[in-house]
């Protein structure tokens, strides 16, 4: 208890402990490797202390901020990537959707096509149109 303010300062520390074989100092030696042992344990985090003037702590501010501002220039980019990605998903639906709209024409037109061509007589071809009219509202 008498060391513990100083095993926990802003420091490295080493400890040296000092045993003997000697049957004489017996308890000595074992309350000081016990205390040896508990001194092992204490984890410190040692920094150096830094003593600024006025223009070392402008410097240090300065960079500080620069590296803010980067900081955030890359959350911004990160944004806009976001938004590219979602806007390419988006196109991609959009000309799937368009894809799809231009085989139904295609089909509609050949259907058509192969109507007009056949030579069973007027009344077909408009029992053919009638048909292909309401293929067209339900594939709408």
């Amino acid at each position: 208890r008498i060391l513990q303010p100083s095993l926990s300062g802003n420091a490295r520390m080493a400890i040296v402990c000092c045993a003997t074989p000697s049957e004489l100092y017996f308890e000595d030696t074992r309350s000081t490797l016990m205390f040896a042992s508990r001194a092992k344990l204490v984890k410190t985090n040692a920094q150096v202390n830094e003593v600024l003037d006025d223009q070392s702590l402008i410097r240090r501010l300065q960079r500080e901020l620069a590296e803010a501002k980067k900081q955030s220039n890359m959350s911004h980019q990160t944004e806009q990537l976001k938004a590219l990605e979602t806007q390419a998903a988006n196109a991609g639906k959009e000309r799937r959707e368009v894809e799809k709209k231009l085989r139904r024409l295609q089909h509609s037109i050949l259907n058509t096509s192969t109507i007009f061509e056949s030579k069973n007589g007027s009344e077909t071809n408009h029992k053919n149109m009638r048909s292909l009219h309401k293929k067209r509202r339900l594939s709408d």
